[in-house]
């Protein structure tokens, strides 16, 4: 846990909120003044400390900097609109500062230089495509998801064949109708994570998960890895925010080329043993590789209607190895669970309540909900213990 001081001025509060509730920081104190912050970072004796040049008072920054360094409590510095050669900028380096954000970064930023250094999300050089985690996580121990892929892509046929073309560790996040299918995907990719299993989440075709793991607009790992079979330790964007999270982004911009086999990559995925996660859209072609099929449903009258209309077409077997996630659940006495549960043929397994406002905030902060709203977080961690239920009568 990073204990963490903030110190901005009063109208930065919406960000420093998200941050002080964010997973691996403990929020020690939110400081008003420039006066306040030299005897707290001596009190508290804080791991990093969040600071402003706009916070209020007359004390120098660059003193105050100075004896924050000399504490060895770590910065990250918001300069805000100075530009990178201002003297200030200049001084601070010379102290040791590294971490310095220009701008109005986004919350997701603002955490990750706060639990660690800043560090590429993804390593350049194929043979090592190791994930920037902390020494004592078990993960790092591990042989990479890629690593373990390729030594096992060999014996990938001969699974897939045994299992009548059933990919085991694939989860697919499903609904004809838009019910908010890549939130549910990313939020659980990330809980699932967070439980400590290495997950593997593919984008859909149509692109989304991007901005919620707050991948780069031109990130395109998708294209790479399915249209161009690249290796996967050079496609899978991985977020350094998130141990044990590889995620197969999809351009907003670029239209996706014809002919891409999704089928065969998810096959040659499989053989990294980590789990799945496939955002598949309204298609149904492939939810019959599916080990586990998450129907996504809402209490929209026209939305469910769908899914009734496509759950009892015939020859529907992953039928039987689905889940119902009710999502935006919101309590009223003239919303039933109950509709939503004849709709689809199936008890609901996990409700995702409506959390519209901080769900919005997330999606703006490029980071997941789970991380920043204790109540999603705890309904999604439900919902990812379920999933893997249902993966463990496969594996």
């Amino acid at each position: 846990m990073i204990k963490c001081i903030i110190a901005v001025p009063d109208e930065d509060l919406s960000i420093t909120e998200t941050v002080g509730s964010a997973r691996g920081v403990e929020h020690l104190a939110t400081l008003f003044a420039r006066e306040e912050v030299v005897p707290a970072v001596m009190e508290l004796a804080p791991d990093v400390i969040l600071l402003s040049p706009d916070l209020p008072g007359t004390a120098d920054i660059l003193d105050i900097a100075e004896n924050v360094v000399r504490m060895g409590t770590r910065i990250v510095f918001l300069a805000g609109g100075l530009p990178s050669e201002n003297p200030t900028i200049e001084r601070l380096r010379r102290f040791g500062v590294k971490d310095i954000l220009f701008d109005k970064p986004t919350a997701g930023l603002l955490i990750e230089n706060i639990v660690g250094p800043s560090r590429p999300a993804r390593q350049q050089d194929p043979a090592v495509f190791k994930r920037a985690i902390p020494e004592t996580e078990t993960l790092i121990r591990r042989p990479p998801f890629s690593e373990r892929a390729r030594e096992l892509g060999r014996n990938m046929r001969r699974t897939v064949a045994q299992n009548s073309g059933m990919v085991k560790n694939l989860v697919a996040v499903w609904s004809p109708a838009p019910t908010g299918k890549t939130f549910i995907a990313v939020n659980l990719a990330a809980a699932l994570a967070i439980n400590g299993k290495e997950t593997v989440l593919v984008d859909s075709p149509a692109g989304g998960a991007w901005a919620s793991v707050g991948a780069p607009e031109d990130e395109d790992g998708y294209i790479r890895y399915f249209a161009k079979n690249e290796e996967p330790s050079v496609t899978a964007y991985c977020p350094s925010t998130m141990p044990g999270l590889y995620v197969f982004t999809n351009d907003p911009v670029l239209e996706p080329p014809a002919g891409i086999d999704i089928a065969r990559g998810l096959e040659k995925l499989s053989g990294a043993g980590a789990v799945i996660l496939l955002d598949a859209g309204i298609d149904t072609d492939l939810l019959d590789r599916a080990a586990v099929v998450l129907i996504i449903a809402d209490h929209d009258y026209n939305h469910l209607v769908k899914i009734q209309r496509e759950t009892q077409q015939k020859e529907r077997d992953w039928l039987a190895r689905s889940i119902v996630c009710l999502n935006r659940h919101t309590e009223s006495e003239y919303l039933y669970p109950e509709t939503v549960e004849q709709a689809a043929g199936a008890k609901i397994a996990a409700s995702i309540p409506d959390c519209g406002k901080t769900i919005f905030e997330s999606q703006r902060a490029g980071a997941p909900a789970v991380y920043v709203c204790p109540e999603l977080a705890e309904h999604f961690m439900r919902l990812a213990e379920v999933v893997e239920k249902g993966l463990a009568a496969w594996l």
